[in-house]
């Protein structure tokens, strides 16, 4: 159930950046049908804690670099969303384990995701905070390059 969940996320809903915003509400991204990794976390938690089955936010980074699977000789598919911070959920299972699925690309996060934060939901978790100081022509730029050595 948990992987058709996943997977009806990612059929149901575009990834569209700029469609939504930090504080877009469930019921907006249902209307839209469209949203980035944190909506589509956000949703999926939504509708597990519904069922009152356990589910976090987690915040963190995938794989920027496509790499070559060791038993083939193509390529693993990139990632939606690994250019940036990316977002995705993590199911409690009975016995205390937590699962981690991913939305937005609808697997199973594995060695390719990078896990920065855990929390209730974005707010617990953003990526980034705090002040920039500058004049009103200076912008703040940050770029994030995962790769394997």
């Amino acid at each position: 159930a948990l992987l058709s969940l996943n997977t009806w996320i990612k059929q149901t809903f575009r990834y569209q950046p700029g469609a939504t915003r930090i504080n877009t509400t469930i019921p907006e991204i249902l209307k839209l049908q469209a949203g980035v990794c944190q909506d589509f976390a956000q949703l999926m938690i939504a509708v597990l804690r519904s069922a009152e089955i356990p589910a976090r936010y987690v915040t963190g980074y995938i794989e920027t670099e496509t790499q070559r699977r060791a038993s083939e000789e193509q390529k693993a598919p990139q990632l939606v969303g690994a250019s940036e911070s990316h977002a995705w959920v993590e199911v409690q299972l009975p016995g205390g384990f937590w699962w981690p699925l991913d939305p937005t690309n609808d697997c199973v996060a594995g060695e390719r995701h990078v896990k920065v934060a855990i929390g209730r939901d974005y707010r617990d978790t953003s990526p980034t905070c705090g002040v920039f100081k500058g004049t009103h022509t200076q912008k703040l730029s940050v770029a994030v390059l995962m790769q394997r050595i």
